[in-house]
């Protein structure tokens, strides 16, 4: 199997990507949409446009709002027949939430045109389409607690501080299994307390 297209949905505000780098590195097409602000070659990508990757093919669909760029796909399995199979949502949807439209400064424009693209673009697909949105249930990008996204934030740089510690001492192997079981255990902690304080919020008052 051979890597053609690293692709991202929509340029990050919080963090790089290492997209290109991958691209760079396995040879393929590093991919935005066609409307992305960044200062570097890239393989632009427009509304509609399809990728024949052999027996699958991806359509993309424009869907601004949470940044201007960003971009669902439209996956069709051709051996399991012609009609689409999931789609990729991207920071266009998260579990039970949508893409917050202020990331790029312009809140106003930016949620009128996540309107546009989820009732004209999403909510028009077939209702038998598989849904796969970013981050996972429980995420702090989903919706939105900002006690979860400092912790996350937090983690994020207590992380990063002990794995350099860990493989100046022991090695990067010792530190890659520490980011891993950090990421695990984190992780869990998270859901187990966002259940805890949803399960509080559905309970009877009184």
């Amino acid at each position: 199997m051979r890597i053609t297209y690293v692709i991202d949905t929509h340029v990050q505000a919080d963090h790089r990507s290492g997209g290109k780098h991958l691209a760079e590195v396995t040879g393929a097409r590093y991919a935005l949409h066609a409307s992305a602000p960044v200062h570097f070659t890239f393989f632009p990508l427009h509304d509609g446009q399809e990728l024949d990757l052999g027996n699958v093919s991806l359509r993309v669909l424009h869907t601004p709002g949470h940044t201007p760029e960003s971009i669902c796909f439209l996956v069709t399995d051709k051996t399991r027949g012609p009609e689409p199979w999931f789609l990729l949502t991207g920071d266009t949807l998260f579990v039970g939430a949508v893409g917050r439209p202020d990331l790029p400064g312009r809140e106003q424009e930016g949620a009128a045109a996540l309107y546009e693209s989820l009732h004209h673009k999403l909510l028009c697909l077939p209702k038998t389409l598989e849904i796969y949105p970013a981050h996972f249930s429980g995420s702090a990008c989903d919706t939105g607690m900002g006690v979860y996204r400092l912790w996350r934030d937090s983690g994020y740089a207590l992380g990063a501080l002990l794995s350099g510690v860990v493989a100046d001492l022991l090695g990067m192997r010792a530190a890659i299994h520490l980011v891993a079981a950090l990421t695990l255990g984190s992780g869990v902690l998270v859901a187990l307390v966002m259940r805890e304080t949803r399960q509080r919020e559905v309970e009877p008052q009184g």
